[in-house]
């Protein structure tokens, strides 16, 4: 009977363990979709309050966006 108990523990501490892995997931990928949604709404208010890597993507992105426009000119 302990050991069937001890199972139980095991087996609902995996469950706990994998629905606070999954919420953990879903909470960031809703701030990832926040994060992407504000890149292409507010691109200046993003460069002044992100980090180095969003503030390098919005140029790759203002860059690529120069170049295209010049190609089709």
């Amino acid at each position: 009977m302990e050991q069937e108990w001890s199972a139980l523990e095991t087996l609902q501490d995996d469950l706990i363990r994998s629905m606070k892995n999954q919420k953990d997931d879903e909470d960031n990928i809703e701030q990832i979709l926040s994060q992407t949604e504000c890149i292409f709404t507010k691109p200046a208010e993003m460069w002044r309050n992100s980090n180095y890597e969003i503030r390098q993507l919005l140029f790759m992105v203002w860059f690529a966006g120069v170049l295209y426009y010049k190609k089709d000119s």
